[in-house]
């Protein structure tokens, strides 16, 4: 199992990296630039959600080696929930504020990448999804052998579509295979996870996180136009009223996971202001 997910492991490696080299080869700096500054900004969003997804391997994995299916199946459910609930509101706001937050970390040089960040956060939903099968689903079922097949298909169609996307288009290009190389490789490994598991009131939540979704775009759009070209200012008060805005619409929508961990989140405040009392 070590050797599998060690090789899964460099087939990402590779194929994360192959955009880079094949930019290189068919392009120049400039693209360069503007690719790896809009993937730097991808990567760190996908990493964060990824560790929600990683730090529940622990609890899964001791439900499913006690035989206890039914528990497994329901907390399986709630982390997919809960990661649809964040990944779309991210996703929407790194569509909608792409230029000023390519600005505000590489420089006004970088405002061109706005493109390959929207192209990019279409592909977060297939990332962190396909993270949530591997590692919850597969891995802990002892059928690593199906994400280390996934990430080699992965890997390869990245690197023949790098071929000829980049010449025809390129940062844009190469932002576009991987978007393609995350599809492929959630569809792989949802098609062996489905067995597996069963997940329950999924329809539900996306709807709503999409209806929450279109309060933030309205916002982001709206504090663009208003602040202007304060790049900083505008990021900062997009996001604040964004959250506020997506929360208020999720409870409004009685969505159930953010209802809950909203009283959760009230009741600990109460505690702790009575400790402090």
């Amino acid at each position: 199992p070590i050797l599998i997910l060690g090789a899964s492991s460099i087939a990402v490696s590779i194929y994360l990296s192959s955009d880079v080299i094949l930019l290189r080869v068919f392009k120049g700096e400039y693209e360069i630039g503007l690719y790896t500054n809009a993937s730097k900004i991808y990567m760190i969003v996908k990493q964060l959600l990824n560790s929600l997804v990683i730090v529940a391997v622990p609890q899964l994995t001791q439900l499913l080696s006690l035989g206890n299916k039914r528990d497994y199946t329901l907390k399986l459910s709630y982390i997919y929930r809960s990661l649809i609930l964040l990944i779309f509101p991210c996703a929407t706001g790194l569509i909608c504020l792409s230029r000023e937050i390519n600005v505000l970390i590489g420089g006004e040089e970088f405002a061109d990448s706005e493109r390959v960040l929207q192209i990019l956060s279409i592909a977060l939903f297939f990332a962190v999804i396909a993270c949530f099968y591997a590692n919850l689903v597969l891995i802990i079922s002892k059928k690593e052998k199906y994400f280390m097949y996934g990430t080699i298909i992965s890997a390869v169609i990245n690197i023949v579509l790098n071929l000829f996307f980049i010449p025809l288009w390129g940062e844009n290009g190469a932002a576009i295979t991987t978007l393609i190389a995350e599809m492929c490789i959630f569809a792989y490994l949802y098609y062996y996870s489905r067995k597996e598991c069963k997940l329950f009131d999924v329809v539900g939540t996306v709807v709503k996180s999409l209806i929450g979704c279109c309060g933030i775009a309205l916002i982001c759009t709206t504090m663009k136009s208003l602040v202007g070209d304060h790049n900083l200012i505008s990021i900062i008060v997009s996001v604040l009223m964004s959250i506020i805005v997506y929360i208020i619409l999720l409870c409004l929508l009685k969505e159930k996971i953010a209802v809950n961990e909203i009283r959760k989140t009230w009741n600990r405040l109460k505690d702790f202001d009575a400790c402090c009392n």
